[in-house]
């Protein structure tokens, strides 16, 4: 009995020896599965180091060609001007990560600006890739360039500049890549025992990273320089384009120790679990037989041996195998049990992950130290993390594991914790996460809502639950919808909207500090809107908002009011020397589309807190004052007072009586004929139009003919005129005789008026009026093109044209000339000054002998003494007007007398006779 059992136990010993032997094979091959996993690990490694540098090398390339491009089709580079393109490259090279210079030469190859200051002429006509650029007219590259004095590595880029017109090249655009990027990714990299090196077209070492890299300038091979101890991975850059001039070869090597470390280790590791095992496994089983299997075995031969009666024995194998039979029952059905259980639970795990999967959040567990529990598949896309690397860690290490490709904001969150009320059930969180440009994504802004909310579960460590979604387009909507709320569309200078809410959070927040407003009104723009376009004029708004933007300080501040309006803040009281300098500054000649621009500003300055306690106040204030120096010829700025209070009230009520005064017919005309003294002749009258209104008295037309202009009444007034002088005609030819002819004034703004124009033009074609309506202008009519082109129809329907004013403008005979003029009428300025400066007489005769040679008839105004028109008899002017003979009349008051009654001198008459 005693051997069988002994034998028995062997037997089971062998056979737990021989089911764990199969462990030991399993164990060698997982030993060298590792080894190849860790090779193949190394070969990914070094494939994706070599094929990142690559391609950020080209995603470089081509980000430096577009922009580049786009900066050959700016105005300050096709301008040509150099210190506005200085200025405009130095601002692109502090402004742009790309290039570490930029610079605009000539096609002579004469470096003409740069974006840092030159101490030397430089002309880069002999570089071969400025030369290939040229010849080609395409982009061009050079080759990896090693500075002497810093050794760093760079390429030049060069961009061809297309004049609009003619397409020929006109100048490039050069731009300096630097070479630090491929430093700044091995050194983040951060991988043991990295060895990488780029060699160019000749396979002469240009750069390396790593001890055991090849030294520099000596020729690479690979097989004498490496041997099978490393993993070697090769990737050509070949530049895609005209130029082949750049060619590298990107080299990364991995040791192949550290995969013959990790099989060493995965080795040493499965060993002792094999023993472990081997040891538990056998003393499980031994024990296991011993009391399940030998035991039993034992008692039932102990029985037989005792001699008990075959009943009794029979009865009890019987018993002991229904005994058998009732525990594998129960093991069955505990079997069955729990694989029932077991599916349920499995069932309701992948129904929860469906369900974390289809919804559009992502689910965070936290515990209450904010270490990481659980990490939803959603947010591990959002993050681009595993959730094992982040398990049991805290949520900062976010940022650790993140920081090469995006940049996480979490202290928001961090901050929201703290404060919270334990109140508070949910608690809403915006963070911002900053990505940053890789392989296979460019850069961008993303914004994510925490919703977290804190929970209690028994026999749990989460605290906090927080449930993360994608805001991004939203919050971006928002900010657009910000931007456009406060920014100037076209300018994208602040608004008015933005600009008084900055001037009341400054007074809100320091009372004390007074500060200065300049609102600034172009002078003229409608004019060069009407006279080049809208697109020039908007192409010279942002010029101007450009360059004003550029020269102010960081405390100063300006904004666009809409229009050509600009308002400045001077964060001081005494700002005059300052306000002077910037508005010399600001309004310099530009140049704009290949045309060069005087402008000129009016500006109203208003003062806080002497002129108003909040932003709409001083608005207004410096309003009126730039209106006063719009109206003023002395002064180009204007301090606000009190009394232009009362001048803007007294335009506003000028303007409400012209409204009244032309449906109540308060406007006549009256006449002041043009004569000839020397034979006592009334050439023509002048219809000058006179207002005396009800509520108002008699107001000057020097006063609301203005007014009337910027209001846009001055046309109706004209329609007016001209039907009244039509209807007057019949009388005044039978007072001054059938050749009468009437002087009718026409404003810049009465030439754009179509109705009146068809109205000339209807009545050129139907009667013979035409004839006797001369048509005065003044000389700011004859720079508007559209004005002249106006007056050149008019004239071919036979209406003569008259220059009424010459002198108080600025143009001259010459130009005159050219213009659709008959008749010149010299302004009263120069007749009165002519009495009492010899400069002025000399000025007087020779605009007559100039104008009489161009064919023009003379009309002098103002002519009040005899001694005036003698001398401009003397001078061959023969056509007068002025109180002398006459004044302005109406209609019933007209008589001859005017001439007869005066006389002239022998000489007068002698020169009459000639």
């Amino acid at each position: 009995m005693s051997s069988f059992l002994n034998k028995l136990n062997q037997k089971v010993i062998l056979a737990a020896l021989l089911c764990l032997l199969p462990s030991f094979f399993i164990s060698f091959n997982n030993v060298w599965n590792t080894y190849n996993t860790q090779l193949s690990k190394l070969r990914g490694d070094t494939d994706f180091f070599a094929e990142q540098m690559m391609n950020l090398q080209r995603q470089q390339i081509n980000r430096a060609e577009s922009y580049l491009k786009s900066l050959a089709n700016t105005p300050e580079i096709l301008s040509g001007h150099t210190q506005t393109c200085q200025n405009f490259l130095a601002q692109q090279v502090e402004l742009n990560d790309l290039f570490s210079n930029i610079g605009s030469p000539l096609v002579t190859g004469e470096l003409t600006c740069n974006g840092t200051p030159l101490n030397r002429v430089v002309n880069v006509q002999d570089r071969p890739y400025i030369q290939k650029a040229i010849q080609q007219a395409s982009f061009s590259i050079s080759k990896l360039i090693e500075d002497r004095a810093t050794h760093a590595l760079s390429i030049n880029l060069a961009q061809p500049v297309f004049d609009k017109e003619s397409g020929e090249i006109i100048r490039l655009v050069v731009g300096v890549l630097p070479f630090e990027w491929w430093q700044t990714l091995l050194n983040d990299a951060n991988h043991e025992n990295l060895i990488s090196f780029i060699t160019d077209k000749d396979g002469k070492v240009i750069a390396r990273f790593g001890e055991q890299s090849p030294l520099l300038g000596r020729a690479f091979d690979p097989e004498l320089d490496f041997d099978n101890n490393f993993v070697l991975v090769e990737k050509q850059f070949v530049r895609g384009n005209a130029n082949q001039d750049l060619s590298l070869a990107f080299w990364v090597a991995l040791p192949k120790q550290q995969a013959f470390q990790e099989a060493k280790a995965e080795f040493i590791k499965s060993f002792l679990i094999i023993i472990i095992g081997l040891l538990i496994s056998g003393l499980i089983l031994v024990l296991s037989a011993k009391f399940l299997f030998i035991r039993p075995v034992t008692s039932l031969l102990d029985e037989f041996e005792t001699g008990a009666d075959s009943n009794s024995s029979v009865m009890g194998i019987e018993n002991l195998d229904e005994s058998i039979k009732k525990i594998a029952l129960r093991q069955q059905q505990t079997k069955q049990s729990l694989s029932s259980t077991e599916q349920e639970l499995i069932q309701a795990y992948h129904k929860q992950d469906m369900i974390l999967r289809s919804v559009s959040v992502g689910i965070v567990e936290l515990n209450e130290s904010l270490n990481i529990l659980s990490f939803s598949r959603r947010c591990q896309s959002y993050y681009r993390v595993l959730e094992k690397d982040l398990k049991n860690r805290h949520l900062e290490v976010l940022n650790e594991l993140t920081h090469s490709h995006q940049v996480n904001d979490f202290q928001c969150i961090h901050q929201a914790l703290e404060t919270q009320s334990k109140e508070v059930d949910v608690i809403e969180v915006i963070s911002r996460t900053d990505r940053k440009m890789t392989q296979y994504s460019d850069a961008r802004t993303m914004y994510f809502k925490w919703a977290i909310s804190r929970v209690n579960f028994e026999g749990s460590d989460t605290y906090w639950v927080a449930v993360v979604e994608d805001m991004t387009e939203q919050q971006l909507k928002q900010e657009n919808l910000t931007e456009r709320a406060s920014t100037d569309w076209l300018t994208k200078l602040p608004n008015r909207y933005a600009i008084m809410k900055m001037i009341d959070d400054s007074i809100r927040r320091d009372t004390d500090n007074g500060f200065t407003l300049v609102l600034f009104d172009l002078n003229g723009f409608k004019l060069i809107n009407d006279s080049f376009g809208h697109d020039v004029g908007d192409a010279l708004i942002i010029a101007l908002s450009q360059r004003m933007e550029s020269l102010l300080l960081d405390d100063e501040h300006i904004g666009r009011l809409g229009g050509d309006e600009f308002l400045l803040y001077l964060p001081r009281r005494q700002a005059i020397n300052r306000i002077q300098l910037l508005q010399h500054c600001f309004f310099e000649p530009i140049e704009v589309m290949k045309r060069t621009f005087n402008c000129s500003a009016s500006a109203g300055i208003s003062v806080y807190p002497k002129d108003g306690n909040d932003a709409l106040s001083l608005i207004r204030c410096a309003d009126l004052a730039m209106y006063e120096a719009k109206q003023s010829s002395k002064n180009d700025s204007v301090y606000y007072d009190t009394d232009l209070e009362n001048k803007g009230i007294k335009r506003y009520e000028i303007e409400s009586a012209i409204r009244y005064a032309l449906s109540h017919d308060e406007f006549e005309l009256h006449y002041q004929p043009v004569v000839n003294p020397t034979n006592n002749e009334i050439l023509s009258a002048e219809a000058l139009i006179r207002w005396h209104s009800l509520s108002l008295g008699t107001i000057s037309p020097a006063v609301f003919i203005p007014i009337a202009e910027e209001s846009g009444y001055i046309n109706l007034i004209g329609h007016f005129v001209l039907e009244q002088v039509l209807a007057d005609l019949e009388r005044l030819r039978e007072i001054y005789g059938e050749k009468i002819c009437i002087n009718m004034n026409l404003s810049p703004h009465q030439l754009k008026d179509a109705i009146l124009i068809e109205r000339l033009t209807t009545l050129a074609e139907q009667n013979d009026k035409v004839s006797a309506l001369i048509l005065e202008i003044t000389e700011s009519t004859l720079v508007d093109e559209e004005a002249v082109h106006c007056l050149k129809k008019l004239k071919l329907l036979g209406y003569k044209i008259a220059l009424d004013d010459f002198g108080t403008g600025f143009s001259s005979l010459s130009h005159i000339a050219k213009m659709p003029i008959h008749i010149l009428k010299i302004d009263q300025s120069f007749i009165s000054q002519s009495k009492h400066s010899e400069r002025d007489l000399v000025l007087l005769k020779n605009i007559i002998a100039m104008a009489r040679d161009l064919e023009l008839k003379i009309i002098a105004e103002g002519v009040e003494y005899s001694e005036q028109a003698n001398q401009l008899i003397e001078f061959g002017c023969f056509h007068m007007q002025g109180y002398l003979y006459a004044r302005p009349k109406p209609l019933a008051e007209l008589d001859l007398d005017c001439v007869e009654e005066k006389t002239v001198s022998e000489k007068t008459d002698k020169l009459g006779e000639v």
